[in-house]
């Protein structure tokens, strides 16, 4: 069996934190509270690791959402929030900030498990696509470096197209790195010899 996930509770209110905290574990979770509401939230989720992040508060405040941000930007965390506020650009800033799930009203106890499965599951879907754009501009930015790469060759040596792409192919392979690597090489000697450095004046 797997372990059961550790979720971290953010909530300003300690009363009713404690009740979700408890709804919490009979539903199966593990429940980590965060010991603070300001500049130290980070500090505690960073310590805690999480395997999800629930806010549960009233109107989330410019501190927490840059928390947030924080957090999703250095080690992506489903966050599910739960808010009184139902202002549109308020919604827009905690998506912007990393919020999975926004939900308007209180925490339903008896659902909290679905919910977390769903934020879960979006979570998974949106790395799934963020990973696969980060991959296809990696692909398009070694494609234009091997292109550019090629056009030297091709203006240097008076070579085909082919012949350019397969000098900077074998030399990947003798080396055993990538076609852009050895682009990138390329493009850089070149930019040296035509900007050389000033020499010193003795």
């Amino acid at each position: 069996m797997s372990e059961p996930l550790r979720i971290l509770l953010i909530d300003d209110d300690s009363e009713r934190a404690c009740f979700v905290t408890e709804s919490l574990s009979k539903a199966g979770f593990v429940p980590l509270r965060a010991r603070a509401l300001s500049h130290r939230l980070l500090n505690d989720i960073v310590q805690a690791n999480p395997d999800v992040i629930l806010v549960d508060m009233e109107s989330p405040g410019r501190d927490i959402l840059e928390s947030l941000t924080l957090v999703s930007t250095h080690n992506p965390t489903p966050i599910v929030m739960y808010a009184r506020e139902q202002d549109p650009e308020t919604i827009k800033q905690a998506v912007a900030s990393g919020v999975s799930t926004y939900l308007v009203g209180d925490i339903d106890t008896e659902r909290v498990g679905p919910v977390i499965e769903v934020a879960l599951a979006q979570f998974g879907s949106y790395q799934q696509l963020r990973k696969e754009l980060e991959e296809t501009r990696s692909e398009l930015e070694d494609r234009r470096l091997i292109d550019r790469a090629k056009q030297v060759l091709c203006d240097e040596f008076q070579l085909s197209e082919q012949e350019a792409y397969q000098r900077i192919r074998n030399q990947a392979m003798q080396e055993r790195v990538r076609t852009s690597e050895i682009a990138r090489r390329l493009l850089d000697r070149q930019a040296q010899r035509q900007d050389p450095k000033p020499r010193r004046e003795p």
